[in-house]
C-alpha cells in the first residue's frame, strides 16, 4: 500500500486465512480487548489522582461510571 490509512484496509488474508474480513477483525475478541483497555486506562488515571490531587480533571472524564 503507498499513502493509505488503516481505515483504508477492507480486508486482510495472510497464508490463506483471513484476518480482517469487511473491516471487521476475526482474530480478537474486539469488545473484550476494547473494555480491558479502558478498564486498564481508569485504573492509570486513579493512580495518577490519588498521586496528585492537584490536577485538574480532563472535561468528561468519569473515573465512577462502569
Amino acid at each position: 500500500m503507498h499513502n493509505a490509512q488503516a481505515g483504508d484496509v477492507e480486508s486482510v488474508m495472510v497464508d490463506g486465512r483471513w484476518l480482517m474480513r469487511d473491516h471487521r477483525v476475526l482474530t480478537l475478541d474486539e469488545p473484550a480487548l476494547v473494555a480491558e483497555a479502558e478498564r486498564v486506562a481508569r485504573a492509570a488515571w486513579s493512580r495518577l489522582f490519588a498521586e496528585r490531587p492537584d490536577l485538574r480533571r480532563p472535561p468528561g472524564l468519569d473515573l465512577e461510571s462502569r
